[in-house]
């Protein structure tokens, strides 16, 4: 290029038509680079797996008993109702000097967490009503054995757990054989939420979401 794609001294990154334009980290006021992929390098994440409420798939595939499987997924639902008291307790200590907003947005994060522990205690109770969803979800921990893994990280499970319910109320719906009492009053569905799993690159997004397509077709 003829004419300077930035001044001198800055930490910008140009775009262009086919590359992207870099000045390097050191001293040089004038050097630029260029890149055909431009790359941003940051630690990876990793979520929380408590000890006391750890998924193991040997477990929850049902090697042990169905008793230990559900003994499993309560203790995990019972981890979250804990961590809903525990954000409720220590919200003072977390929004003071904070706005009135901030306080506002711990409430809807503590009473979104509060949703989904709602959802999970619905997605545990499908498991135990309907035969088939319960050997769906044994045959879905036993596939991921099958491929190397030994445990789910929390939210991965998690997320299996809420959505159980709703997949199950679609098939109702469309004419499949569920063995499920819908007007039981913790069985809320929400076939009208679309729901997103946020977790930075490399947490087990994937995992997660295809967890769910072994129990659809089991």
């Amino acid at each position: 290029a003829t004419e300077p794609i930035f001044p001198a001294h800055t930490d910008k990154t140009g775009p262009n038509r086919e590359l992207y334009s870099e000045q390097p980290a050191n001293d040089d006021p004038v050097g630029v680079r260029t890149e055909m992929v431009p790359l941003y390098e940051q630690s990876r994440y990793l979520s929380r797996n408590p000890d006391d409420i750890a998924a193991p798939m040997d477990v929850l595939a049902g090697d042990e008993s169905d008793e230990s499987m559900f003994d499993c997924l309560e203790a995990l639902a019972a981890g979250m109702e804990d961590a809903v008291a525990d954000y409720r307790e220590i919200k003072s200590e977390m929004v003071s000097g904070k706005s009135s907003e901030a306080a506002a947005e711990f409430d809807k994060a503590v009473a979104g967490f509060e949703a989904d522990h709602e959802r999970v205690l619905a997605g545990i109770e499908c498991l135990k009503q309907d035969p088939r969803a319960r050997r769906a979800f044994k045959y879905m921990n036993e596939s991921f054995q099958e491929l190397g893994f030994d445990k789910w990280r929390t939210f991965q499970i998690v997320f299996i757990l809420m959505t159980i319910p709703d997949m199950l109320k679609e098939a109702d719906e469309a004419g499949s054989e569920v063995s499920v009492s819908w007007d039981n009053e913790i069985l809320e569905t929400q076939l009208d939420v679309a729901d997103v799993v946020y977790f930075p690159t490399g947490g087990g997004k994937t995992e997660a979401y295809l967890g769910l397509v072994p129990f659809t077709a089991f």
